[in-house]
Protein backbone atom coordinates (compact mmCIF):
# COMPACT_ATOMS: atom_id res chain seq x y z
CA UNK A 1 0.00 0.00 0.00
CA UNK A 2 1.13 3.40 -1.07
CA UNK A 3 2.12 6.10 1.57
CA UNK A 4 0.74 9.23 1.32
CA UNK A 5 2.71 12.36 2.75
CA UNK A 6 1.60 15.89 3.97
CA UNK A 7 2.59 17.25 0.13
CA UNK A 8 -0.96 15.45 -1.17
CA UNK A 9 -2.82 17.97 1.01
CA UNK A 10 -1.80 21.19 -0.22
CA UNK A 11 0.89 21.81 -2.95
CA UNK A 12 2.92 24.80 -1.13
CA UNK A 13 1.09 24.34 2.31
CA UNK A 14 2.99 21.71 5.07
CA UNK A 15 1.70 21.07 8.25
CA UNK A 16 4.18 20.90 10.80
CA UNK A 17 3.65 18.75 14.20
CA UNK A 18 1.63 20.67 16.48
CA UNK A 19 -0.61 21.26 13.49
CA UNK A 20 0.93 24.70 12.61
CA UNK A 21 1.32 25.28 8.33
CA UNK A 22 3.63 26.48 6.57
CA UNK A 23 4.12 28.04 2.80
CA UNK A 24 6.95 26.32 1.42
CA UNK A 25 7.13 29.56 -0.81
CA UNK A 26 8.93 31.33 1.46
CA UNK A 27 12.17 31.28 2.99
CA UNK A 28 10.23 31.52 6.50
CA UNK A 29 8.31 28.62 5.90
CA UNK A 30 11.19 26.45 4.50
CA UNK A 31 13.48 27.58 7.25
CA UNK A 32 10.41 25.99 9.68
CA UNK A 33 9.80 22.76 8.15
CA UNK A 34 13.76 21.74 7.86
CA UNK A 35 14.32 23.06 11.25
CA UNK A 36 11.94 20.16 12.52
CA UNK A 37 14.50 17.88 11.89
CA UNK A 38 13.10 14.24 11.79
CA UNK A 39 9.47 15.07 10.48
CA UNK A 40 11.10 16.83 7.73
CA UNK A 41 13.30 14.09 6.56
CA UNK A 42 10.47 11.93 6.76
CA UNK A 43 8.34 13.61 5.09
CA UNK A 44 10.75 13.80 2.25
CA UNK A 45 11.51 10.46 2.49
CA UNK A 46 7.78 9.41 2.09
CA UNK A 47 7.19 11.83 -0.71
CA UNK A 48 9.97 10.37 -3.07
CA UNK A 49 9.25 6.82 -1.86
CA UNK A 50 5.86 7.76 -3.18
CA UNK A 51 6.91 9.28 -6.60
CA UNK A 52 9.49 6.54 -7.12
CA UNK A 53 5.92 4.08 -7.26
CA UNK A 54 3.77 6.21 -9.14
CA UNK A 55 6.91 6.51 -12.12
CA UNK A 56 6.54 3.00 -12.42
CA UNK A 57 3.27 2.72 -13.75
CA UNK A 58 2.94 2.29 -17.36
CA UNK A 59 0.57 5.29 -17.64
CA UNK A 60 0.04 8.26 -15.59
CA UNK A 61 -3.31 9.53 -15.33
CA UNK A 62 -3.89 13.03 -13.98
CA UNK A 63 -4.21 12.41 -10.14
CA UNK A 64 -0.45 10.47 -11.09
CA UNK A 65 0.80 13.85 -12.69
CA UNK A 66 -0.31 15.84 -9.67
CA UNK A 67 1.39 13.87 -7.46
CA UNK A 68 4.51 14.03 -9.13
CA UNK A 69 4.36 17.41 -9.34
CA UNK A 70 4.05 17.69 -5.79
CA UNK A 71 6.68 15.80 -5.03
CA UNK A 72 8.83 17.95 -7.74
CA UNK A 73 7.43 21.22 -6.40
CA UNK A 74 8.50 20.30 -2.36
CA UNK A 75 12.45 19.41 -3.32
CA UNK A 76 11.93 22.83 -5.77
CA UNK A 77 11.30 24.99 -2.87
CA UNK A 78 12.78 23.18 -0.32
CA UNK A 79 16.00 23.95 -2.25
CA UNK A 80 15.26 27.06 -3.47
CA UNK A 81 14.26 28.68 0.03
CA UNK A 82 16.79 26.68 2.28
CA UNK A 83 19.95 29.13 3.11
CA UNK A 84 22.96 28.36 0.57
CA UNK A 85 25.15 29.48 3.24
CA UNK A 86 24.43 27.23 5.66
CA UNK A 87 23.77 23.56 5.40
CA UNK A 88 20.30 23.93 6.84
CA UNK A 89 18.90 22.15 3.95
CA UNK A 90 20.78 18.41 5.09
CA UNK A 91 19.42 19.46 8.51
CA UNK A 92 15.86 18.46 6.87
CA UNK A 93 16.76 16.23 4.19
CA UNK A 94 18.93 13.25 4.29
CA UNK A 95 21.87 12.89 1.74
CA UNK A 96 20.78 9.42 1.35
CA UNK A 97 17.09 10.86 -0.49
CA UNK A 98 19.19 13.33 -2.29
CA UNK A 99 20.94 10.60 -4.09
CA UNK A 100 17.52 8.67 -4.68
CA UNK A 101 16.14 12.14 -6.16
CA UNK A 102 19.06 11.99 -8.87
CA UNK A 103 19.49 8.67 -9.76
CA UNK A 104 15.68 7.46 -9.32
CA UNK A 105 13.72 10.17 -10.24
CA UNK A 106 15.84 12.68 -12.05
CA UNK A 107 17.92 11.09 -14.24
CA UNK A 108 15.80 8.24 -15.12
CA UNK A 109 12.84 10.84 -16.06
CA UNK A 110 15.20 12.99 -18.53
CA UNK A 111 16.42 9.85 -19.75
CA UNK A 112 13.13 9.25 -20.97
CA UNK A 113 11.99 12.97 -22.08
CA UNK A 114 15.22 12.64 -24.43
CA UNK A 115 13.40 9.94 -26.43
CA UNK A 116 10.26 11.11 -26.51
CA UNK A 117 9.62 12.34 -29.59
CA UNK A 118 7.88 15.20 -29.39
CA UNK A 119 10.97 16.51 -27.55
CA UNK A 120 13.52 15.52 -30.17
CA UNK A 121 11.31 17.74 -32.94
CA UNK A 122 10.64 20.44 -31.04
CA UNK A 123 13.09 20.99 -28.26
CA UNK A 124 10.05 22.18 -26.13
CA UNK A 125 8.71 20.20 -22.91
CA UNK A 126 4.86 20.70 -21.24
CA UNK A 127 4.35 22.07 -17.83
CA UNK A 128 4.69 18.18 -16.47
CA UNK A 129 7.78 17.34 -17.95
CA UNK A 130 9.62 20.51 -17.31
CA UNK A 131 8.81 20.21 -13.88
CA UNK A 132 11.44 17.78 -12.88
CA UNK A 133 13.91 19.97 -14.12
CA UNK A 134 12.95 22.69 -11.51
CA UNK A 135 14.28 20.86 -8.58
CA UNK A 136 17.69 20.11 -10.47
CA UNK A 137 18.15 23.88 -11.25
CA UNK A 138 17.36 24.88 -7.51
CA UNK A 139 19.72 22.27 -5.99
CA UNK A 140 22.62 23.16 -8.04
CA UNK A 141 22.99 25.81 -5.18
CA UNK A 142 24.43 23.56 -2.57
CA UNK A 143 27.26 21.84 -2.29
CA UNK A 144 25.73 18.06 -1.53
CA UNK A 145 23.70 17.80 -4.09
CA UNK A 146 26.56 19.52 -6.52
CA UNK A 147 29.04 16.98 -5.69
CA UNK A 148 26.15 14.12 -6.12
CA UNK A 149 25.70 15.15 -9.45
CA UNK A 150 28.97 15.77 -10.41
CA UNK A 151 30.40 12.49 -9.45
CA UNK A 152 27.36 11.07 -11.01
CA UNK A 153 26.03 10.31 -14.60
CA UNK A 154 23.46 13.50 -14.31
CA UNK A 155 25.45 15.95 -16.47
CA UNK A 156 26.41 13.01 -18.81
CA UNK A 157 22.43 11.79 -19.02
CA UNK A 158 21.42 16.09 -19.61
CA UNK A 159 24.67 16.58 -22.43
CA UNK A 160 22.45 13.07 -24.06
CA UNK A 161 19.30 15.14 -23.34
CA UNK A 162 20.33 18.02 -25.56
CA UNK A 163 21.85 15.74 -27.91
CA UNK A 164 19.19 14.27 -28.41
CA UNK A 165 17.50 16.95 -30.57
CA UNK A 166 17.20 16.58 -34.01
CA UNK A 167 20.40 13.90 -33.87
CA UNK A 168 22.19 17.15 -32.13
CA UNK A 169 21.52 19.28 -35.12
CA UNK A 170 19.10 21.68 -33.21
CA UNK A 171 18.57 23.33 -29.69
CA UNK A 172 16.35 23.08 -26.69
CA UNK A 173 13.80 26.14 -26.74
CA UNK A 174 14.88 29.03 -24.71
CA UNK A 175 13.43 28.47 -21.14
CA UNK A 176 14.72 24.60 -21.23
CA UNK A 177 18.71 26.17 -22.07
CA UNK A 178 17.82 28.96 -19.23
CA UNK A 179 17.70 25.86 -16.75
CA UNK A 180 20.84 24.09 -17.92
CA UNK A 181 22.76 27.27 -18.30
CA UNK A 182 21.60 28.16 -14.62
CA UNK A 183 22.60 24.50 -13.47
CA UNK A 184 26.20 25.05 -14.92
CA UNK A 185 26.27 28.59 -13.48
CA UNK A 186 25.55 27.46 -9.75
CA UNK A 187 27.44 24.31 -10.03
CA UNK A 188 30.56 26.10 -11.10
CA UNK A 189 30.22 28.36 -8.14
CA UNK A 190 29.19 26.17 -5.65
CA UNK A 191 32.43 23.22 -6.58
CA UNK A 192 34.58 25.92 -6.67
CA UNK A 193 33.60 28.12 -3.40
CA UNK A 194 31.71 25.51 -0.95
CA UNK A 195 33.23 22.44 -1.85
CA UNK A 196 35.48 21.10 1.16
CA UNK A 197 38.07 21.11 -0.06
CA UNK A 198 37.62 23.47 -3.31
CA UNK A 199 37.50 22.11 -6.54
CA UNK A 200 39.35 24.03 -8.83
CA UNK A 201 38.28 25.40 -12.18
CA UNK A 202 39.91 22.69 -14.00
CA UNK A 203 38.72 20.32 -12.28
CA UNK A 204 35.34 21.49 -12.75
CA UNK A 205 34.91 22.06 -16.62
CA UNK A 206 37.55 18.68 -16.83
CA UNK A 207 34.50 17.05 -14.93
CA UNK A 208 32.04 18.63 -17.58
CA UNK A 209 34.19 17.89 -20.58
CA UNK A 210 34.32 14.55 -19.72
CA UNK A 211 31.07 13.67 -19.52
CA UNK A 212 29.87 15.56 -23.03
CA UNK A 213 27.93 18.17 -21.12
CA UNK A 214 30.75 21.16 -21.62
CA UNK A 215 30.44 20.47 -25.27
CA UNK A 216 26.71 20.67 -24.94
CA UNK A 217 26.91 23.91 -22.58
CA UNK A 218 28.77 26.05 -25.77
CA UNK A 219 25.89 25.09 -28.18
CA UNK A 220 22.69 25.91 -25.54
CA UNK A 221 24.75 29.22 -24.20
CA UNK A 222 24.35 30.38 -27.65
CA UNK A 223 20.26 30.32 -27.78
CA UNK A 224 19.43 33.97 -26.83
CA UNK A 225 17.59 34.18 -23.16
CA UNK A 226 16.88 37.23 -20.42
CA UNK A 227 19.39 40.00 -20.09
CA UNK A 228 20.80 39.35 -17.38
CA UNK A 229 21.75 35.91 -18.32
CA UNK A 230 24.29 37.31 -20.86
CA UNK A 231 26.48 38.29 -17.58
CA UNK A 232 26.12 34.54 -15.62
CA UNK A 233 27.36 33.08 -18.94
CA UNK A 234 30.14 35.37 -19.59
CA UNK A 235 31.06 35.23 -16.63
CA UNK A 236 31.20 31.18 -16.85
CA UNK A 237 32.89 31.45 -20.16
CA UNK A 238 35.83 34.09 -18.95
CA UNK A 239 36.47 31.57 -15.98
CA UNK A 240 36.81 28.94 -18.83
CA UNK A 241 39.12 30.94 -20.61
CA UNK A 242 41.17 31.18 -17.80
CA UNK A 243 41.92 27.68 -18.01
CA UNK A 244 44.76 28.02 -20.40
CA UNK A 245 45.93 24.28 -19.80
CA UNK A 246 42.71 22.31 -20.45
CA UNK A 247 42.03 24.69 -23.66
CA UNK A 248 45.65 23.72 -25.24
CA UNK A 249 44.33 19.98 -24.30
CA UNK A 250 40.61 19.89 -24.49
CA UNK A 251 39.66 22.70 -26.98
CA UNK A 252 42.10 21.92 -30.28
CA UNK A 253 41.13 20.83 -33.61
CA UNK A 254 39.66 17.35 -33.34
CA UNK A 255 38.33 17.05 -30.20
CA UNK A 256 34.56 17.41 -29.39
CA UNK A 257 34.65 21.26 -27.50
CA UNK A 258 37.04 22.35 -30.09
CA UNK A 259 35.15 21.24 -33.42
CA UNK A 260 31.96 22.35 -32.04
CA UNK A 261 33.70 25.90 -30.90
CA UNK A 262 34.82 26.61 -34.14
CA UNK A 263 31.70 25.01 -35.61
CA UNK A 264 29.79 27.74 -33.69
CA UNK A 265 32.28 30.48 -34.03
CA UNK A 266 31.49 29.78 -38.29
CA UNK A 267 28.01 29.78 -37.60
CA UNK A 268 27.44 25.81 -38.85
CA UNK A 269 26.19 25.31 -35.07
CA UNK A 270 24.44 26.73 -32.11
CA UNK A 271 21.50 29.46 -32.21
CA UNK A 272 20.21 30.10 -35.59
CA UNK A 273 19.64 33.90 -33.85
CA UNK A 274 22.68 35.03 -32.96
CA UNK A 275 23.63 36.18 -28.96
CA UNK A 276 26.13 39.02 -30.11
CA UNK A 277 27.46 39.13 -26.40
CA UNK A 278 28.37 35.38 -26.06
CA UNK A 279 29.42 34.90 -29.31
CA UNK A 280 32.17 37.33 -28.95
CA UNK A 281 33.17 35.66 -26.01
CA UNK A 282 33.30 32.35 -27.94
CA UNK A 283 35.29 33.70 -31.24
CA UNK A 284 37.68 34.94 -28.22
CA UNK A 285 37.82 31.35 -26.95
CA UNK A 286 38.76 30.47 -30.52
CA UNK A 287 41.46 32.95 -30.66
CA UNK A 288 42.60 32.01 -27.90
CA UNK A 289 42.99 28.54 -28.59
CA UNK A 290 44.62 28.95 -31.60
CA UNK A 291 47.72 31.36 -29.98
CA UNK A 292 47.93 28.44 -27.83
CA UNK A 293 49.44 26.67 -30.91
CA UNK A 294 53.21 24.91 -30.60
CA UNK A 295 55.25 27.87 -30.91
CA UNK A 296 58.90 27.93 -32.09
CA UNK A 297 62.16 30.39 -30.04
CA UNK A 298 61.33 33.16 -33.09
CA UNK A 299 57.69 33.32 -32.09
CA UNK A 300 58.34 33.41 -28.55
CA UNK A 301 61.16 36.07 -28.37
CA UNK A 302 58.87 38.11 -30.38
CA UNK A 303 56.21 38.44 -27.88
CA UNK A 304 56.27 40.85 -24.52
CA UNK A 305 54.07 42.81 -22.74
CA UNK A 306 52.59 45.63 -24.37
CA UNK A 307 53.26 48.37 -21.88
CA UNK A 308 56.14 47.35 -19.54
CA UNK A 309 58.40 44.96 -22.13
CA UNK A 310 58.31 42.00 -19.43
CA UNK A 311 59.35 39.25 -21.98
CA UNK A 312 60.11 35.74 -21.60
CA UNK A 313 61.12 32.60 -24.39
CA UNK A 314 58.90 30.14 -21.76
CA UNK A 315 55.90 28.69 -23.06
CA UNK A 316 54.68 29.38 -19.80
CA UNK A 317 55.15 33.17 -20.20
CA UNK A 318 53.88 33.41 -23.58
CA UNK A 319 50.43 31.27 -22.65
CA UNK A 320 49.54 33.60 -19.18
CA UNK A 321 50.01 36.74 -21.65
CA UNK A 322 46.82 38.82 -21.98
CA UNK A 323 45.31 39.22 -24.89
CA UNK A 324 43.62 42.63 -25.75
CA UNK A 325 39.86 41.13 -27.03
CA UNK A 326 39.69 44.21 -28.94
CA UNK A 327 42.44 44.09 -31.49
CA UNK A 328 43.67 40.77 -30.78
CA UNK A 329 47.37 41.89 -31.14
CA UNK A 330 48.98 43.63 -28.21
CA UNK A 331 49.52 41.56 -25.03
CA UNK A 332 49.58 42.31 -21.51
CA UNK A 333 51.57 40.09 -18.70
CA UNK A 334 49.18 41.69 -16.25
CA UNK A 335 45.79 43.70 -16.55
CA UNK A 336 47.60 46.31 -14.58
CA UNK A 337 49.82 46.83 -17.25
CA UNK A 338 47.09 47.22 -19.77
CA UNK A 339 44.87 49.48 -17.76
CA UNK A 340 47.88 51.56 -17.57
CA UNK A 341 48.76 51.47 -21.40
CA UNK A 342 45.33 52.34 -22.70
CA UNK A 343 45.90 55.93 -22.80
CA UNK A 344 48.85 55.06 -25.56
CA UNK A 345 47.15 51.47 -26.91
CA UNK A 346 43.80 53.33 -27.52
CA UNK A 347 45.39 55.16 -30.35
CA UNK A 348 45.49 52.22 -32.69
CA UNK A 349 43.63 49.57 -30.97
CA UNK A 350 41.40 49.01 -33.82
CA UNK A 351 39.10 46.30 -33.36
CA UNK A 352 39.43 42.87 -35.23
CA UNK A 353 35.64 43.00 -36.29
CA UNK A 354 35.66 46.84 -37.18
CA UNK A 355 37.12 49.86 -39.04
CA UNK A 356 39.19 51.84 -38.05
CA UNK A 357 38.24 55.00 -35.65
CA UNK A 358 35.10 52.35 -34.04
CA UNK A 359 37.60 52.45 -30.50
CA UNK A 360 36.18 52.05 -27.07
CA UNK A 361 38.06 50.54 -23.90
CA UNK A 362 37.96 46.87 -24.29
CA UNK A 363 36.32 44.94 -22.41
CA UNK A 364 38.50 43.38 -19.59
CA UNK A 365 40.15 40.25 -21.04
Amino acid sequence: MMMTSHIHQSRYRVTLPGGRKVDIRTQEGVHACLKESAFCKDYVSTTLQDAIQIRQKAELDQEDKNCLTQAYTLMHFLSLNADTNTNILLEGIRESDIHVWYNDIAIDEIKKLSTKPSWVLTGILDIFEESVLNPCTTLACHAVPVAIALEGEFFQVLANFIRARQGGSSLPAPMICTQINSIIFWSLSVATTRFDPCWSKEKYFDTLESSGMLEQFLRVVTVPQFPESDTLMSNVLDTLASCRDLLSKKFKKGTPCGDTLRAIADGKDGSKTERPVIMQRLRGLVGLVDMMKPMDDTVLKSQQCGHCGKSGTSKEFQLSLLLCSRCRLTRYCSKECQRADWKEHKKTCVPATSKPGDQKPPASN
